[in-house]
């Protein structure tokens, strides 16, 4: 099985803490509903975290470059990695996802089987 994984920034609430804690737990709930244990139907799996400063953009490897043209270099901000089997999630499914919580795509990567 090959997987791809996309990093991401949520618009949403970007500056305001309780709003970032509520977005992310939309965004846990929408993803292990659709992907992952709550379907029935594991699909992909997620990492998701409010940053609240420069240290832990750079813990999750988002420099401050990225940080500023995604966000203004504002904090807090949802931060997102979700990883999945690009033969069983659809383009769609993940377009949807983007839209409905406005995520900033950081960058994206794929290990094909072999490598696993």
């Amino acid at each position: 099985m090959a997987i791809s994984a996309r990093e991401y920034l949520c618009k949403l609430a970007i500056g305001d803490h309780v709003g970032c804690k509520k977005v992310l737990d939309e965004i846990s709930a929408t993803i292990r509903t659709t992907f992952g244990s709550d379907s029935g139907d594991f699909r992909g799996t997620f990492w998701a975290r409010v940053l609240s400063s420069v240290g832990e953009c750079e813990e999750e490897g988002v420099s401050e470059e990225e940080l500023l043209e995604h966000t203004g270099g504002n904090f807090p901000v949802v931060f997102l990695n979700f990883t999945f089997d690009p033969s069983r999630v659809l383009q769609k499914e993940i377009e949807t996802i983007d839209k409905k919580f406005s995520l900033s795509l950081l960058g994206t990567a794929e290990a094909p089987e072999s490598d696993l």
